[in-house]
């Protein structure tokens, strides 16, 4: 509608926010103290308002219009109202979760059952075998050291301990993007790795690569979750495993 909006990096503006449809607070750094955060917050928040956003709004020209303040309105809707409206929202949910959960409803319902049933004794399997998985280690070899090129790609090779499960019972992703300044990773980004080889004592090992796409301090880890060959990637409580 073409207001312009002003707040932290938290919420819908993390995602929505672009220097040339409105402004940002902060840089979506973290607090241990709230009151140290309200006072930072605070006098940044009046600075932006008293020596941009007021300027900026009365800079008017003969015309009476603040052309500069309509550019940013017009790149607000222009960026988001297609991303942030309620079609959107609902068409995306339809698709992603409510007709994927029908389907999934008529599946294990079928047949008396009989995919339901299936599903629960794998899943006890791998509450049974869970406890014993570990992810012994990580490799990223670069020739570089810890420096890539824009472009390139990191390869990542993950060690596994399963025993009870096997490469169909797992997915093993890594989770990469920019470092925060607590050390972990802003608006991750997802890569599934591919299962390569088995080694003896039930060792898993699982290989893939990261895309290096953006610029600056970037750090990644691993994360495995249960794999159905019928029902895809499941988050179980429980049963997800970090890289430490």
């Amino acid at each position: 509608n073409g207001v312009l909006n002003c707040s932290i990096l938290d919420g819908w503006w993390d995602e929505a926010y672009s220097p040339d449809a409105g402004w940002a607070i902060g840089r979506g750094e973290t607090y241990d103290d709230p009151e140290l955060r309200d006072g930072i917050e605070a006098r940044a928040l009046y600075d932006r308002l008293e020596n941009e956003i007021a300027p900026l709004f009365y800079d008017r020209g003969r015309d009476g219009l603040p052309r500069k303040w309509l550019a940013l309105m017009v790149n607000s809707m222009t960026r988001h109202c297609p991303r942030f409206n309620m079609n959107r929202m609902l068409a995306e949910y339809f698709q992603r979760f409510y007709l994927p959960s029908f389907r999934r409803l008529d599946l294990l319902t079928g047949q008396d059952m009989k995919a339901a049933r299936e599903l629960a004794d794998w899943k006890q399997k791998l509450r049974m075998a869970w406890g014993d998985l570990r992810i012994l280690e990580v490799e990223s070899p670069s020739e570089e050291g810890n420096t890539m090129a824009f472009g390139s790609e990191l390869p990542v090779r993950a060690r596994l301990a399963a025993p009870g499960l096997g490469p169909e019972d797992l997915a093993v992703e890594v989770h990469f993007g920019r470092e925060s300044e607590t050390g972990g990773i802003r608006e991750a980004h997802v890569a599934r790795l591919d299962h390569a080889e088995t080694g003896k004592d039930s060792e898993l090992v699982f290989d893939g690569g990261i895309q290096c796409t953006e610029s600056g301090r970037m750090g990644y880890t691993i994360r495995v979750l249960p794999a159905h060959p019928v029902f895809g990637t499941l988050i179980e409580p429980g049963l997800i495993t970090w890289w430490e």
